[in-house]
């Protein structure tokens, strides 16, 4: 795998776990909507029957945003995968940064405060990374 290829992969990783997360919190939203909905007030102010079909609509919402968690959710642990034993053969302070960034969503400013490095020596040690894992991949 190139080094491009390798570091797409890894922009792939960090979008589908950002996207997981989003779907992780629309379908508590969506929830929580629905026990206001099934709440005895929810109830009596839909009237009638058109409390079921409202229940009914967000509960079809429910399960769609499940199914893309489920989705997005094996995404990145297919991706996982494929980088997991490649990962494994970094340094610890090339794991660090690799991690921090890509799966732990930290920026290079936030990884250079928290590590006691430099912000150009996390763009280097990340690139330095990245090769080594494209080697593995």
């Amino acid at each position: 795998m190139t080094f491009e290829e390798t570091r797409e992969l890894l922009k792939e990783l960090r979008e589908a776990r950002r996207y997981a997360i989003q779907v992780q919190r629309d379908i508590q939203s969506i929830r929580e909507n629905i026990d206001a909905l099934q709440s005895p007030l929810g109830k009596d102010t839909a009237g009638g029957g058109q409390a079921g079909s409202v229940v009914e609509r967000i509960v079809v919402r429910l399960v769609a945003k499940q199914e893309d968690l489920a989705r997005a959710l094996e995404a990145v642990m297919d991706t996982e995968d494929k980088l997991e034993a490649a990962i494994k053969t970094l340094t610890a302070r090339e794991r660090e940064i690799i991690v921090g960034y890509y799966m732990r969503d930290r920026t290079h400013y936030q990884l250079a405060r928290e590590c006691g490095y430099e912000e150009r020596q996390v763009y280097r040690i990340k690139k330095q990374a990245i090769w080594k894992i494209s080697k593995k991949v």
